[in-house]
């Protein structure tokens, strides 16, 4: 894992990963599973290249995966973009 040089915080209630990494640019794939679930995934660019994703809404349990409505910070799994 990456260390953290700075505290993360929360804003309005999520985890404010732009400051902290840095996000320069994001998309959602959001849909619904059924009328109770509602899945909005976030993939983020940091400007150092590297991607993470975040469970915006907290509700996919996934190894690597930041959710941003927890209580706990877990730093993500990150990727690095590659040129091809």
């Amino acid at each position: 894992m990456t260390t953290i040089n700075i505290t993360p915080e929360k804003v309005g209630g999520v985890w404010n990963t732009q400051n902290l990494y840095e996000t320069i640019h994001h998309t959602h794939l959001s849909f619904f599973i059924d009328d109770d679930i509602h899945v909005d995934v976030m993939i983020a660019e940091c400007r150092s290249g590297k991607w993470f994703t975040i469970d915006d809404v907290g509700n996919l349990p996934r190894k690597g995966l930041l959710d941003s409505v927890s209580s706990v910070f877990l730093e993500p799994s990150f990727l690095i973009a590659r040129t091809l």
